[in-house]
């Protein structure tokens, strides 16, 4: 019996192809999965001579900080003849999930191919890490590093806007500055001007209540200039006829 041992490293990217004279054996699988989605492995085998497939056991194990669990564990082909050219195809699905969240948890894959060529026995047998398991994957991972950065933009355009509005206030606030200033001054002249102008309705008053004597006086003087004149003309009349 020959038998091949392939242990697969885990940087290793999918997918994982391995062939010799008998077969071509092909596994396909994620590199990362998302915490409780579904993973898929497709098997594809390829007849290179007649040969005869004994078995096929696959077997998926999740690892995590409590130790493993086994995912699937199964026969997945026994007892078949494939001639030459002839391929075999298989889709395995497993979802990566517990029964609580692991940490750094990560899916390992174990296929042996047990077949028979010419009368000899071969057994071909595959151990390699598959998939990283996380709660958020890379793409997801970049997607939250995209829109970082596009809130970093958003950020950056938020502190132009701000400095622009603290030049608009600080000019804003010079104006206020400089209108209270002129206010004040305004509101000095405007208290001069209103005591001046109480100062001359004072006068006003004085004035007018001077000239309303004044007026009575000159009332006076012009009744007591008309008496006069009417007695003087009087007193000239008689003296007249006194004469005659």
């Amino acid at each position: 019996m020959l038998a091949i041992l392939i242990v697969v490293p885990s940087v290793m990217s999918s997918p994982l192809s391995f062939n010799n004279k008998y077969l071509d054996f092909t596994l396909e699988y994620p590199m990362e999965a998302k915490y409780g989605s579904i993973v898929n492995y497709h098997i594809h085998l390829t007849a290179l001579e007649n040969i005869t497939i004994n078995s096929i056991r696959f077997t998926v194990v999740f690892i995590h900080d409590r130790g493993s669990t086994t995912l699937f564990n199964s026969t997945i082909l026994s007892s078949k003849k494939l001639v030459e050219g002839e391929s075999y195809e298989r889709l395995i699905q497993v979802r990566a999930q517990l029964n609580y969240v692991p940490s750094e948890p990560y899916l390992k894959a174990y296929v042996s191919v047990n077949y028979t060529s010419n009368g000899e026995d071969n057994l071909m047998y595959l151990k390699l890490t598959t998939t990283i398991v996380r709660s958020e994957t890379y793409e997801e991972l970049q997607d939250k590093v995209r829109r970082l950065e596009g809130l970093e933009d958003e950020v950056d355009r938020l502190n132009r806007q701000i400095s622009e509005l603290r030049l608009n206030l600080t000019y804003l606030e010079s104006n206020l500055s400089m209108a209270l200033g002129r206010y004040e001054e305004l509101r000095n002249i405007l208290k001069n001007v209103s005591r001046e102008k109480l100062d001359l309705l004072k006068e006003l008053i004085k004035l007018t209540n001077e000239t309303g004597i004044l007026k009575a006086k000159v009332n006076a003087l012009n009744e007591e200039n008309v008496r006069l004149r009417e007695e003087l003309s009087y007193q000239s009349l008689h003296s007249i006829e006194h004469y005659q």
